[in-house]
């Protein structure tokens, strides 16, 4: 009687959610999370609103994910700072918003940092390689539960295409305004144009510039594809993005809550990387309809652009201790 009795009590604690044991006397949580996409919005938004629900069904309904769309909760230059200081407990910013935070996190969109969107997934889910950037991430109070990314850019151009690294030579590209990545640009033969996205049409008719830098993802909702003609997959730079939760709040959490975030932050990555595949397939398909011309740089001129860049990549990392151990873990893989 003595043993049914301990197990009777054991069962009473546990129940099982998403395949993990859960303590049925948990006390209910809830978070609010600072989303800047509008909900339904793309592949992140899917993906984060699927971690909110394998959040409560894996925690039993007992923790709930609030989420701020549409940057409801706090604007995404001020996310980082707003979970933080605990005014929000989760976000899901990008690195360049971030990095008023964490500077070393602006040298991840210098371009060729990364050499690939699946270069970058790789050193963040299956090495240890982002661990010193997540401890000084940690230092401001802040816990990293997953990496994703919002896919690459690629070079987008209006009369001339580009077929080689040499193709790029005088010409006036839109890029983004950070000094680290218009001084690649300059290693590359371009000549930076630094404008706001929505003077870009007029910009590319009228012959202001050349082209721009800009992931697929975006051209259809900037309006791009009647002044776009042709696009030069480079993937030269990836957008990384990621899950935040504040420290202290994440603490507070026990070890069965802890993991769950963690774990369902995994699958949502999962799905967040499915979708924009899935996505990317459609995307292409649509552009090629409206007649814009695509083209694969070749490994020999991708090479080519990262040896141009590795100077300043070098000169940005040596800044950082933290980049310095991701780029060793980096350059391991690509040999």
């Amino acid at each position: 009687m003595r043993r049914a009795s301990v197990v009777g009590v054991l069962i009473s604690l546990l129940v099982v959610a998403g395949g993990q044991p859960f303590a049925a006397n948990e006390a209910s949580v809830k978070l609010r999370m600072a989303v800047n996409e509008p909900q339904g919005g793309g592949p992140k938004p899917k993906a984060l609103a699927y971690f909110a629900d394998e959040v409560k069904k894996r925690s039993q309904g007992k923790i709930e994910i609030v989420i701020g769309w549409s940057e409801s909760f706090v604007k995404q230059g001020d996310m980082t700072t707003a979970t933080a200081d605990g005014i929000v407990q989760l976000a899901s910013p990008s690195v360049a918003a971030a990095s008023t935070l964490a500077p070393a996190l602006n040298v991840f969109t210098v371009p060729m940092f990364f050499r690939s969107s699946a270069e970058y997934l790789k050193l963040a889910q299956q090495t240890d390689a982002f661990s010193k950037v997540e401890k000084d991430l940690e230092d401001k109070n802040l816990v990293v539960l997953g990496w994703g990314d919002y896919g690459a850019r690629e070079i987008c151009t209006s009369k001339k295409e580009v077929k080689t690294a040499a193709d790029l030579k005088g010409m006036k590209i839109r890029t983004q305004a950070s000094p680290a990545i218009v001084e690649t640009w300059k290693n590359w033969g371009v000549i930076p144009v630094a404008m706001g996205a929505g003077e870009v049409p007029t910009a590319l008719e009228s012959g202001v510039i050349d082209g721009i830098d800009f992931a697929l993802t975006a051209i259809k909702p900037f309006g791009l594809q009647d002044f776009v003609k042709f696009i030069t997959i480079s993937d030269h730079s990836i957008s990384p993005e990621f899950i935040i939760v504040n420290k202290a709040a994440f603490e507070k959490l026990s070890p069965d809550q802890r993991k769950i975030l963690r774990e369902s932050t995994k699958a949502a990555v999962a799905e967040w990387e499915n979708a924009k595949a899935a996505e990317a397939t459609t995307i292409v398909a649509d552009l090629q309809k409206a007649k814009i011309q695509f083209v694969t740089l070749s490994g020999s001129d991708r090479a080519k652009l990262a040896a141009a860049a590795k100077p300043v990549i070098d000169r940005e990392v040596a800044k950082y201790p933290s980049l310095q151990y991701l780029v060793k873990v980096a350059d391991n893989i690509r040999k």
